[in-house]
Parts: structure tokens; sequence; C-alpha cells
């Protein structure tokens, strides 16, 4: 099974007394069942993150399903291992300290010339070369070297039908193989599946009780070994490390180790603490987080085409030459039902400049236009947008707006639903994107954006003589001295300064939302510069809520959990831009106050009349 965090993770328990007709909600690739429908999301959320490792391989960054797919393609290779090899190989393995790169290229180099019993090999008799079996290690120097090895061995030499010929005793260097049987990635997949060993810095692996009975390996250290770490080893030969004799391990969190006689914790034999951060969902959820709004105009499924069109209208208003509007007035104008609606015929009339000025789509509306005189020529005017609109979406449109095109070139467009008309916008952005008006200015500013984060990256060089005035402002005199020294201390601009410039060209960039990261949730965070407020949508992207209160706001970052994985890289994103942020909620709160102080005062003005 694939580990977590470098430990067995136990599968739920089938609940109990579970009749035939009722409704459970089942794991496809563990085959584990829940009754309740949350508990089965969180296992299906952790499943899914990057967190387990392949128990065989070593392989990690995997998530559940591709661990078990890993191991069950080591497995299948496994089975191809050598079975005279078993043996001599868990003997070498069992109570070994080394770590399991070390441990394979010691073995690879100890049957590189070393044979074992079993092993059919070619060996020299009367001058030829013959097929021969290893009956019988006679004499073995583990140590020698490969040009002076003494090892001897007991050999059968057989015949093509595969009979015994004669036996002999013959050394080493007498004995050949084509190639090493034993490659080292299929001996790191054989040690993983037939060992383990602890996750404290003195453990060393131990095989399996039943492989090493079956093997005649020893289940129990010899005193040298023993006296090496014993404390460490009697743990490991009771079954302290993993799950022998009803003893387990606790979770990696704690480091510590429970026994079923008895409650008593003790800590691991290193003292380690635990480090941090680590999986969000390994710690207690938030006593108190506020709760996002989710009070939308438009349904919660169409919000997210809904923030795209108003960013990309927003990001790009100079180029497509349309007024900026807020995400507000947006909503409004897609829902209201009056025949004429100037910021929807703006944003439309503006969109199809851009996409027309596509040359091959140009010509392909052209033909479509033609009539018996010939050619007309082309024009798009905010007079005749419903027609131009409903030929482009006669072009270009998707399945679901295609049928549209119909009742808008009947002036039926302010019957059309919000949600109809958002994929309309949505499906005229996309080729709006790619339009050379567009692009002309992602040209002009992606340049800006990498000047502007290279002087950044850029030390700040101060020279010594900043300090005094230009060489021609001591000609002014005494008079003059001391307003032009006043004027040089204006000029000099301090390093803040600078760098909120720096920020402020860089914020000039078109690309303008900012993702901020997720949460322990996986709920996304994004924030829009022109907007106050933080979105968050769902990791299935089926809700999306947000932060309009700047109290609201604190509070909510107060509450992320630093020793989290993912709330720590939040948090760490909103510390960045926490000052574009607040900026953003004191303009709009000060907006908001003064525009009902001015409704209050026309209130009075009114009441004294």
């Amino acid at each position: 099974m694939p580990l977590y965090k470098r430990s067995a993770f136990p599968l739920a328990e089938v609940p109990a007394d579970i009749s035939p007709n009722e409704e459970v909600f089942q794991v496809r690739f563990t085959k584990e069942i829940f009754r309740d429908y949350q508990e089965y999301l969180n296992r299906m959320k952790l499943y899914r993150q990057k967190v387990w490792t392949c128990k065989v391989t070593g392989k990690t960054n995997l998530d559940y399903e591709q661990a078990l797919s890993s191991e069950s393609k080591a497995s299948e290779l496994v089975q191809n291992f050598p079975k005279e090899f078993i043996g001599p190989v868990l003997r070498m393995v069992q109570f070994s300290p080394s770590c399991v790169s070390d441990l394979v290229d010691r073995i690879h180099k100890r049957f590189k010339d070393h044979f074992v019993e079993g092993e059919v090999l070619d060996g020299v008799c009367d001058g030829s070369v013959r097929t021969c079996k290893i009956l019988r290690v006679l004499e073995e120097n583990q140590e020698c070297e490969p040009d002076n090895c003494s090892c001897s061995y007991e050999v059968a030499f057989i015949k093509s039908d595969g009979k015994v010929k004669c036996t002999d005793n013959i050394n080493v260097q007498s004995l050949r193989r084509k190639k090493h049987p034993l490659t080292k990635c299929l001996l790191k997949s054989f040690i993983r599946e037939s060992a383990f060993i602890g996750v404290s810095k003195k453990s060393r692996w131990a095989v399996h009780d039943n492989l090493a009975r079956l093997h005649n390996v020893a289940l129990h250290p010899t005193s040298e070994e023993e006296s090496a770490d014993g404390s460490d080893l009697r743990e490991m030969c009771n079954g302290g490390s993993k799950v022998r004799n009803g003893v387990k391990r606790k979770n990696s969190d704690d480091d510590s180790v429970e026994s079923n006689g008895n409650n008593k914790r003790k800590k691991s034999t290193d003292g380690s603490k635990q480090k941090y951060p680590i999986e969000d969902k390994l710690l207690p959820p938030p006593s108190e987080r506020p709760a996002p709004s989710s009070e939308f105009s438009l349904p919660a499924e169409c919000v997210g085409h809904l923030l795209m069109v108003w960013d990309f209208c927003s990001a790009f208003a100079t180029s497509l030459e349309i007024t900026q509007f807020t995400l507000d007035d947006f909503e409004e104008a897609l829902c209201s039902k009056e025949e004429e609606c100037p910021l929807l015929e703006e944003v439309h009339h503006a969109l199809l400049k851009a996409i027309l000025s596509n040359t091959n789509l140009c010509e392909k509306l052209q033909v479509k236009r033609k009539d018996k005189k010939g050619k007309r020529k082309l024009q798009i005017l905010p007079e005749t947008w419903k027609d131009d609109l409903a030929d482009v979406l006669e072009l270009i449109g998707s399945d679901k707006t295609k049928p549209y095109a119909s009742s808008i070139r009947l002036g039926d467009y302010s019957e059309l639903e919000p949600l109809a008309r958002l994929e309309i916008l949505h499906d005229l952005t996309e080729p709006s994107a790619s339009s050379i008006v567009v692009r002309g200015q992602l040209d002009e500013h992606i340049p800006r954006r990498k000047d502007s984060k290279k002087k950044q990256a850029s030390p700040e060089i101060e020279d010594e003589d900043d300090d005094e005035p230009p060489v021609g402002e001591h000609l002014a005199g005494t008079n003059g001295s001391s307003k032009l020294l006043k004027s040089f201390k204006r000029k000099k601009k301090p390093v803040a300064k600078k760098k909120q410039k720096e920020d402020a060209d860089t914020s000039k960039c078109p690309l303008r939302n900012i993702y901020l990261g997720v949460d322990r949730d996986f709920n996304r965070y994004w924030f829009f510069p022109r907007e106050p407020r933080i979105f968050i949508e769902n990791e299935d992207s089926t809700k999306w809520s947000f932060y309009s209160d700047k109290e609201e706001f604190d509070a909510f970052c107060s509450s992320l959990n630093l020793k989290g994985i993912r709330e720590k890289d939040l948090k760490e994103q909103i510390d960045q831009h926490y000052g574009t942020i607040c900026v953003t909620f004191e303009a709009y709160q000060a907006s908001s106050d003064s525009e009902h102080g001015s409704e209050h005062d026309s209130e009075h003005a009114e009441q004294s009349d």
C-alpha cells in the first residue's frame, strides 16, 4: 500500500450493519465505504494530493492512485527476480543500517564477481566453455578483489539435453556470466517490497517474517549487531518500527509509539520534533473564520465567466476604446430588461471591432454580406451592432450561442436571459484576445513589465555625491541658497517612494488579476485591483464567494494556520499584496461615504426648500 509521510496509511474500516438497499459512497481504487458524504469527500481530497510515496520504488510526489499503479508495475518487475539470489540478498539486507541506495550499490558490487548456489552460467572444462550450474560454494571470501579472488565452487556441467555430464571443483576465474543478473532498479524494488525500515535515523532494515522464515534468514540480530545499536534493533525485532506483534507506530506528526498493552506514549529514539509546515489536513480546522458572502445577481456557475469578461474589458479598455465600468455595473447591465443598454452596446461594439480587425474573418463576413451588386464595404457602426453580432455569431459562435443569432437579428436582444448574454460575451472575448488591437497592447506592456522587474532585482547604488546639491546651484548666492537646498531636498526620492513608483509601473500591465493561493480546503483566492473584493473559488469551480469588508478580510488573514503548507503560502502572497488590497478597500469606502454624504445633503436641501 502507498505510504503517507513515509508511514503506512490505514484504510477505513467497513461500516457495520450495512443493508443491501442502503446508499453509501465507495472509493473506486481502495473499495472503502463511507456512509457520510463529507467523510468520503475529505478522503478523496487527501487521495488526490501529491503527498503519497510508492512503497516499492520510493517515488514521491504522487497521488494515491498513481502510487498504487507504480506499486503494481514494480511488483510485476519483482516477480522476475532470480530465485537463487533471493536468500543471499535478503541475508545482506537483514539488519543493515545503510540507506537504500548504498545498500543497492553494495549488493550489486558483491554479486558482480561472486556466484550463488543454483545459478546457471558458463564454466571452463577441458579447455572449452560449457554450461554449468553452481551446486555448492566451497570457499568464499567476501572481501577479496576480483583479480585475486580465492573463491571456489562445486559445479555440474550440463549437456545440451539438460543432463549432468560431470561435476568438478573450479575457482572463480574459470566461471563467467554474459551479464549481471541483478540490475540496480530491480534490486531497489525487491528490497522495498521484501523489507522495511523505520523513520528514525538509527533504524535498520528488517525482512518480513514470512520471507525470513522461508529463506532461512535470521530473525534476531547477532551479539555484534545488537551491541552496535541494541535498543533500536530490539525494537525492530519486537515489531516496534512498524506493525509486528500488534504494536503500531502512530502517525509521523508526533513521532510517538503506542502499544496494545498500555496507552503510555514514549518519544522516538532520535527525539526529533515535528518540522513545519505540514499537510494542512493534518492540522485542526480554524475555530473562527468569517463566512464569505455569496450574493451575486447571476447564478453561481457563471460567476467565473462574469469575472473573466469584466477583467478582460477592464484590462484592455484603452485599446478597445471603452469606458471603465465596475463589476456591479456590469452585473446590473446583464440583468437589465430595457431596450437600450448603453454599457452592453459599447462593449459589444468594441469587441466586434477588435474581432473584425482579423483580415480572414473580415473577408468571410464580406462574402457573407455580398449582394447582387457585388461586395459592400464592411463598416462596424454602433447603430448596427445587433446585425453585426448576429453575423459574427453565425460565423464563429459556439453551439450554445449560434441559435441566439436569429433572435438578435429580429431585435429581441433585450428578451435574452442574463446567462445567454454572458455566454455571447464569453464567446466574443476569446477571439478578441488574439486580435491585432489587444496583441499590440500586450507587445507594448510586457517588455515594460520585464524592465521594471529587472530594476527591482538590481541593487540600489547610491552615489556619495548625492548628499550635495548640483554644482550650478552654488552660484545662486546667499539669498537663493536656502530655496535651492529646499528644492534639492524635495527632488531626492527615498527608497520607499522609488519602490512605490516601480510597483505602480508594474501594475500598468494589462494582466491585472492576482492569484493569491489556496487554503486548507483547496479554495482559490483571487484579487482584482479595480474591484474592492477578494474572490474565493471552490475546488470544483462551481461556487464563488467574496470578502468585501476590510475587517472581515483581516479576520480571515488572522485565522490562517502558518503550520500548513497551503495556508502558509497563501499568507505570504497576501502579505506581499496587502498594501494594494488595503488601498483598494479604503478608496472604495471613501467613495461610498462621499456618495452617501452628497445624497444626504441633497435630501436635506429638498426638505429645507
